[in-house]
């Protein structure tokens, strides 16, 4: 697989009789990066050993190997008989790695120097660690099942080694909770839920020996914590959790929010260099993987993309000086897990840019105008190697290097040699903080410039005859010179030859055709060139008609009620070749999204179900086929709030018939309480009281709109004195705005109460 680096500047740019070119923004970083398939059955964490030069590799749930690396990712050792191992720690004088034996019920303390298991802690029957941190001098453990989770802690200074348990009593984590400690932050322990949503986050005190809360903050709108880390500045902590799409900065002090960083779904990886660069990772099959940050920045300098394979959670890790980025991509199982060495990711991308004359002749001299531009400041004084390529030298032939000014600008001087294309490529190294980049620009040296302009019927009718002219400029031109001719329809969408036609010595050509297949017929005319041409191409095309097909769409109802399942179905008329329908829902203020696309059945429909949450328009869509034209239908369907009510106040209820009365003392204040679905705060929520006498139901009264809060409640209180022995029912509607077009007007049900002495 190809890993890709995005980077995030270029500039092209056209000026008065020149041209530009810019191309390979980054290529040295690439160059640089490799990648080493790790030879493990599953992954789980990793942590890098500064000392040794050595990345450990933890397996998970279900394995019992730690695999140890080099920075390239080549095997150095394999530690066995580690059942479980998941989250690790380094001790503060790298001598000790300690690894959370899940299936083992155990933390294991791994030699850094002979790389095998030193000491055991038994951490008790059914513990299940998962999560490693060490700080004020002991080594912390996350640990327990579901509705079991708690924090730990082992003492090895004493021997034998102090294991405690519930240190944080029984009901402040649902299952182990996820660590996080750093020297910067002395005394502080992070824990937060890495099961659960939406998660806890707590800063413990540990400087004591025992935790203390400090802070303890639910994260409302985030989903489970996969990875997290304090930064070096012992300020911050920056949190990769599944939701929200992106990553999120608190404040160690008051765990108060402070910051984000951009990433996309599902940020499930963080970290962050001794300089406070941050990587922040997301499991997105279909985005970028990576984004690197500077410090509290909003723009980031570079961004990874590893294709079909998914960066792993908690699969980021930095070397000791910030200048690579490890990062462990699996398979959509978690498995195959391989290691991607990322060279300089924290290197602002690089620009090079070059201009000149479109043509030149050979032995005249002729100037270069090139610029050097990058995110970061580049000081003047720059080198930039400069080649020409021509006919007569196609491996390139070194020039004189230039050298850039205050302002990056350069210039290269040349005189070409030889006819032909002449390509100056100019390329800069790079640096720490600059990748490296590349730029080339072609001069035509004394062959003559070639325009072909096309000449076709907008329209013609299918099975018609029909004639395409052409002209190429410059002429004359030898006689016996011919055009290539392809032509791409529905049928060919790769295109098929039609053959050559001859060019005239005025450099004229007719291609003449009798299309048979419906819509757009693209001709692409080719001419390769000759002594005194370079080669041209064009391309015209003829819309052929097709035939028009009634295309409808239908839904089972005209509204419904909220969150209920439209069906929704598309009818195909008569067709040739094509029978396939797509079913699109754009709900009001929404996006449109693909519901359904397949082969209409025998009576020429296609179904398709959407669950609605607001008004919604619904649009068919036929493409064609090679002899009936594309078609579209809509329909919009719309959509009732959910009006959820309830009384308060009364003292016991009973039943007329088999309907539900609440019984009310008469000095009492009956309220109802009304909710409305979605949150529609600010629109308008009424009240009507309806009374029961003469065999019916009579309106009593009808409030004024009230304002929805900002939860999208509302209530109403009536006072019962006069209502004694009365039967009544109330009801609240929801009353949409004008300026709100997402859902209907919709009545709650009505609640029945009575009234007593």
């Amino acid at each position: 697989m190809r890993l890709k680096q995005v980077s995030l500047t270029a500039a092209i740019s056209v000026l008065a009789g020149l041209t530009t070119a810019t191309v390979c923004l980054s290529s040295a970083n690439a160059w640089a990066d490799s990648t080493a398939a790790l030879p493990l059955s599953h992954y789980s964490h990793m942590l890098v050993d500064p000392i040794h030069q050595h990345i450990f590799f933890s397996s998970g749930a279900g394995n019992s190997t730690v695999l140890v690396t080099d920075f390239n990712g080549t095997a150095v050792a394999t530690i066995d008989n580690e059942p479980g191992a998941t989250g690790l720690t380094l001790s503060p004088d790298g001598s000790a790695v300690y690894a959370a034996l899940y299936n083992g019920d155990a933390i294991s303390s791994i030699d850094t120097t002979s790389l095998t298991e030193a000491h055991r802690y038994s951490t008790g029957a059914g513990s299940n660690p998962r999560s490693v941190a060490y700080a004020s001098g002991k080594v912390w453990f996350g640990y327990g099942g579901s509705a079991q989770g708690n924090i730990g802690s082992i003492d090895t200074s004493t021997d034998p080694a102090a294991v405690t348990l519930n240190t944080v009593g029984g009901s402040s984590w649902y299952s182990a909770p996820l660590l996080a400690a750093d020297p910067t932050a002395p005394g502080v322990l992070l824990a937060a839920d890495q099961d659960t949503s939406p998660p806890y986050l707590e800063r413990y005190d540990v400087s004591s020996g025992s935790p203390v809360s400090g802070v303890r903050r639910r994260l409302e709108s985030s989903s489970n914590v996969s990875d997290m880390q304090i930064t070096p500045d012992g300020s911050d902590v920056v949190l990769a959790t599944g939701a929200p799409y992106y990553h999120q900065v608190f404040k160690l002090s008051d765990l108060s929010e402070n910051g984000t960083y951009s990433s996309t779904a599902y940020p499930n990886s963080v970290a962050i260099a001794p300089d406070g660069t941050v990587a922040a990772g997301s499991y997105a099959s279909y985005d970028k993987d990576i984004y690197i940050y500077g410090a509290h920045t909003s723009t980031p300098i570079n961004t990874y993309d590893f294709g079909n394979a998914t960066l792993a959670t908690a699969g980021l890790a930095w070397d000791p000086d910030g200048s690579k980025l490890f990062a462990v991509t699996t398979d959509v199982y978690g498995a195959n897990p391989t290691l991607h060495v990322l060279s300089n990711p924290a290197a602002a991308a690089s620009t090079l840019t070059l201009t000149g004359p479109t043509t030149g002749v050979p032995s005249r001299q002729l100037t270069l105008n090139g610029a050097l531009a990058s995110a970061a400041a580049v000081p003047a004084g720059q080198h930039v190697q400069v080649s020409r390529v021509d006919p007569v030298n196609p491996s390139g032939i070194a020039l004189p290097d230039a050298v850039t000014d205050t302002n990056g600008a350069f210039t290269v001087t040349d005189t070409p040699t030889t006819a032909g294309e002449t390509s100056y490529r100019v390329s800069y190294a790079g640096d720490s903080k600059h990748l490296a980049a590349t730029a080339s620009y072609t001069v035509k040296v004394a062959k003559l410039a070639t325009a072909m302009t096309l000449t076709a019927p907008a329209t013609s009718g299918r099975t018609a005859a029909l004639t395409v002219t052409g002209t190429l400029n410059s002429g004359p031109y030898p006689s016996g010179q011919t055009v290539q001719i392809t032509k791409k329809d529905l049928a060919h969408t790769s295109g098929y030859s039609l053959g050559a036609a001859t060019v005239g010595t005025d450099g004229s050509f007719t291609v003449h055709d009798t299309p048979q297949i419906g819509g757009a017929n693209t001709y692409t005319v080719s001419y390769p060139g000759d002594d005194a041409h370079q080669a041209a191409t064009a391309s015209a095309t003829v819309q052929v008609s097709r035939t028009a097909t009634p295309l409808s769409l239908t839904t089972n109802a005209s509204s419904y009620a909220y969150g209920a399942t439209a069906t929704v179905t598309s009818h195909l008329g008569t067709t040739y070749n094509g029978r396939t329908v797509s079913i699109y829902a754009q709900p009001y203020g929404g996006k449109k999204a693909l519901i359904k696309t397949g082969t209409v059945d025998s009576r020429g429909n296609l179904v398709a179900s959407y669950k609605l949450t607001r008004n919604t328009t619904f649009t068919a869509s036929f493409a064609g086929d090679y002899r009936y034209a594309p078609a579209t239908a809509t329909r919009t369907a719309y959509d009732h709030v959910k009006v959820t009510e309830s009384l308060s106040g009364y003292y016991t209820s009973t039943y007329y018939g088999s309907t539900l009365y609440r019984v009310y003392h008469h000095t009492a204040a009956e309220q109802v309480n009304a909710a409305v679905t979605p949150n529609k705060a600010g629109q308008c929520l009424m009240f009507r009281v309806q009374q029961y006498y003469s065999s019916a139901w009579h309106t009593r009264t009808t409030s004024p709109c009230y304002a929805l809060s900002s939860t999208s409640t509302g209530a109403a209180k009536l006072t019962l004195s006069n209502a004694i022995n009365g039967k009544f029912r109330m009801a609240a509607e929801y009353v949409h705005s004008s300026k709100d077009n997402t859902n209907l007007s919709t009545w709650g049900s009505w609640q029945y109460f009575t009234v007593k002495q």
